[in-house]
């Protein structure tokens, strides 16, 4: 008796968890759609405005980079707060944000 509930059990969870998956539309992982206007966007050219989404471990705990002392904060403010400058490969400032500098 307890085998047949148990099978029956896990029958109805596996079904349940088929039931949510994704749709077998092969196009509908490679589809793009505008959030307000619903037309088809071209891949090739960057969309200005939307939403960008990245998960992350934990919630940042603030977006203030120099008070930033966990990963996820750090992580989520350096895709906000972007740095003028860089260090090249040899240790050189170069452009990074800005269009030039001077010293």
């Amino acid at each position: 008796m307890n085998r047949l509930i148990s099978a029956l059990i896990i029958t109805f969870c596996l079904a349940s968890l088929t039931a949510c998956g994704p749709e077998n539309d092969a196009d509908n992982a490679k589809q793009v759609t505008g959030s307000s206007t619903g037309q088809k966007i071209d891949d090739s050219n960057p969309v200005y405005g939307g939403r960008f989404t990245e998960p992350y471990l934990a919630e940042p705990m603030s977006l203030i980079s120099t008070l930033s002392t966990d990963a996820a904060s750090h992580a989520a403010a350096s895709k906000i707060f972007v740095s003028p400058l860089k260090y090249n490969k040899d240790i050189e400032l170069v452009p990074y944000a800005a269009e030039s500098f001077e010293v």
